[in-house]
C-alpha cells in the first residue's frame, strides 16, 4: 500500500507526494482542512462532507478513488491502494488580513461540507445511492449551472447566460418565460430529448427575475449572476458564491462535477 502525505501551509504552497523513492507533480495546497467531496465506489468509511484537518488518517482500498476539497479550493482525487496523512508545515503569519482570509476560506468549506453531509442523509432515507464514476458531461439538474424549472427561489447563472433544466427531457413540453415586467414569451417548444433550454440572449441579458411555467410546472426564480469578483477558477471561491447566493442545489451539483472532473 501507498503512503501519502497531504502537506500544508498557512500560506505557502506544499504538495501532495507518494512517501516513496518517487514524487510526482499534485495540486498545491495552503491550508490545514479538507472536506471529503465523494468516494467511488460509495462507502460509508468515506461519507460527503466529512472534514479532515492535521493529524487525520484516510486508508483508500485498492480500486476505490476519494476525491478532497481543500480550504484554498484545490481538489485531489486519490486512488486507492493509499494510505492518506493529513501534515502540517509550521508557517505562521500575524497579519490579521491574512488570518481573517483564512478564516473564510474554512467557514466556507465549513458550510460545503454541511451541504454534502446533508445531501448524504437525505439520500440514504431516500435509498439512493449516488455514483461519480466516469466522466459524463452533466444533463439537466446535473449541470451546476442551470436554473431548475421545478423549484422557486435563486438561481445562479454566469457570463450573461440563463439556462433552464428539467428532470426528465423524454417528452417535448411547452414553455412560457416572463423576464422582469416584460411581456412573456410563450408557445415556446421545450424538445424531447433535451434537459437543458437556454434562453436567448436578449432574454438573458440584465434579467433578474423569471416567471417559469413548464408544461405542469412553475417556478418563480431570483437570478443571482456571477461578478467578475469571484475567481471561477478557484472551486472554493464559486461554492461560496453559491451558498451565499442561496443556490444549495446548485452548490451540490458543482461539487458533483468537481468529483468527475478530478477522476
Amino acid at each position: 500500500m501507498s503512503v501519502w502525505r497531504i502537506r500544508f501551509a498557512s500560506f505557502r504552497a506544499g504538495s501532495l507526494c507518494l512517501l516513496a523513492a518517487l514524487c510526482w507533480a499534485a495540486p498545491s495546497f495552503a491550508g490545514s482542512q479538507y472536506a471529503i467531496v465523494s468516494a467511488e465506489p460509495p462507502s460509508d468509511d468515506f461519507p460527503p462532507g466529512k472534514v479532515l484537518g492535521v493529524g487525520d488518517r484516510l486508508t483508500v482500498a485498492a480500486g476505490s478513488v476519494v476525491t478532497l476539497l481543500g480550504e484554498d479550493g484545490s481538489v485531489a482525487a486519490i486512488p486507492g491502494p493509499a494510505d492518506v496523512v493529513v501534515t502540517e508545515d509550521a508557517v505562521e503569519t500575524s497579519a490579521p488580513a491574512d488570518k481573517a482570509a483564512q478564516e473564510e476560506k474554512r467557514s466556507t468549506l465549513s458550510k460545503i461540507a454541511g451541504l454534502l453531509a446533508g445531501e448524504h442523509k437525505r439520500n440514504e432515507s431516500l435509498g439512493v445511492s449516488r455514483s461519480f464514476s466516469g466522466r459524463p458531461k452533466p444533463e439537466g439538474l446535473d449541470d451546476p449551472w442551470v436554473l431548475s424549472v421545478h423549484q422557486s427561489g435563486p438561481g445562479c447563472s454566469r457570463d450573461g447566460e440563463i439556462v433552464l433544466g428539467r428532470r426528465d427531457p423524454k417528452n417535448a413540453i411547452s414553455l412560457s418565460v416572463k423576464v422582469d415586467d416584460k411581456p412573456a414569451a410563450a408557445d415556446i417548444v421545450w424538445r424531447s430529448g433535451e434537459a437543458k433550454f437556454a434562453l436567448p440572449a436578449q432574454m438573458s441579458i440584465g434579467a433578474s427575475k423569471l416567471a417559469v411555467q413548464a408544461d405542469k410546472d412553475f417556478a418563480s426564480i431570483e437570478v443571482k449572476m456571477l461578478p467578475q469578483s469571484v475567481n471561477q477558477k478557484n472551486p472554493l471561491d464559486v461554492l461560496g458564491w453559491f451558498i451565499a447566493s442561496g443556490c444549495e442545489r446548485q452548490a451540490v451539483a458543482f461539487t458533483r462535477q468537481l468529483a468527475r472532473e478530478a477522476q
